[in-house]
């Protein structure tokens, strides 16, 4: 159940500062490009990282920035012309999932080189996949429209189409260990899964119209973006509460370290911060007019943001 009341203690507000006085978030520049949007972000340390997007556009920079190669994967492949997410288990392989442009049918991809190279990989699905997680470089799971998820357990070779109970579009996987893991998208809708993903089952649809991300620190601790707000559960997903309320900004992205430490990033170059679970949130704009469209974190802390127009920034 989703909770709409919040309280007067409810710390909520942003700074108009600059943004050097609220993070160390460095704007990368040159921009690898400015006319395409990049959609998702993966970093292994505050050199490495790796961003997908529109035009199939793949990024990559070993210097933090200061240098990028962008390899075009519609020439390489001629299968999708936009990805929408990507997802690393190793320094080398990797996923990407996204769609054509005219947004029917799903195409998957796979590099073993760290993105220099990418190989097709069959897909049953017929919709636009929106999402890719992995937990190891077997076993994964990609979700799109009209509810669709597949899964894979041999890292791809095969990918088995689930059945998750919804036809609503879903934006975001995640999960947490082989067994449990969350779906989510348009009208509010998620569902959840115990067994890997053989059987989902209804958790709770909001009245909002967009759930765009979902992340989970432990079992039962887990945060939602949405186009209303962020929301936090303590159980695992039966009970949502807001922690961010309201039309403005929508957020496209949220990421924690821990069950304190997080971060969410989305409409007009919003940045927010807590270091207390999402009770109080420090929120700035930090690229007036641009959406910030993903947040990601290496395992040293190094932080990095994509998102409209080429758009970079990085926590070193």
């Amino acid at each position: 159940m989703i909770s709409r009341l919040f309280k007067l203690t409810f710390f909520y507000f942003i700074i108009t500062t600059t943004l050097s006085a609220q993070e160390n978030w460095i704007k990368i520049s040159p921009l690898p490009h400015q006319k395409w949007d990049l959609n998702s972000v993966y970093c292994f340390d505050e050199s490495h990282a790796i961003a997908v997007g529109a035009h199939s556009t793949v990024s990559i920079t070993e210097d933090g920035g200061k240098n990028w190669e962008t390899r075009p994967m519609s020439k390489l492949s001629g299968r999708a012309n936009i990805l929408f997410s990507v997802f690393f288990v190793t320094r080398n392989v990797g996923w990407a999932v996204g769609t054509y442009s005219s947004y029917m049918g799903s195409g998957i991809f796979k590099t073993t080189d760290g993105g220099k190279n990418w190989e097709y990989q069959e897909s049953p699905a017929f919709y636009p996949l929106s999402s890719v997680h992995f937990l190891s470089t077997e076993l994964g799971w990609a979700a799109g429209w009209r509810g669709t998820i597949l899964t894979t357990n041999d890292g791809g070779k095969n990918w088995i189409k689930l059945n998750s109970g919804t036809v609503q579009d879903l934006y975001s996987i995640f999960f947490i260990n082989d067994s449990t893991g969350w779906a989510a998208g348009y009208k509010g809708t998620i569902r959840k899964t115990r067994d890997g993903g053989k059987t989902w089952f209804f958790q709770t649809t909001c009245t909002f119209p967009y759930i765009n991300d979902i992340f989970f620190a432990d079992l039962a601790n887990g945060w939602i973006a949405t186009s209303e707000g962020i929301y936090r559960t303590y159980d695992g997903g039966i009970n949502w509460s807001s922690q961010i309320f309201g039309a403005y900004p929508e957020w496209k992205s949220v990421y924690f370290k821990n069950v304190l430490q997080g971060w969410a990033v989305g409409e007009n170059g919003s940045i927010a911060r807590t270091d207390d679970g999402g009770e109080n949130w420090v929120i700035w704009e930090a690229e007036s007019g641009r959406f910030l469209n993903e947040i990601h974190f290496s395992q040293n802390n190094a932080g990095w943001i994509v998102g409209k127009k080429g758009k970079f920034l990085k926590l070193p």
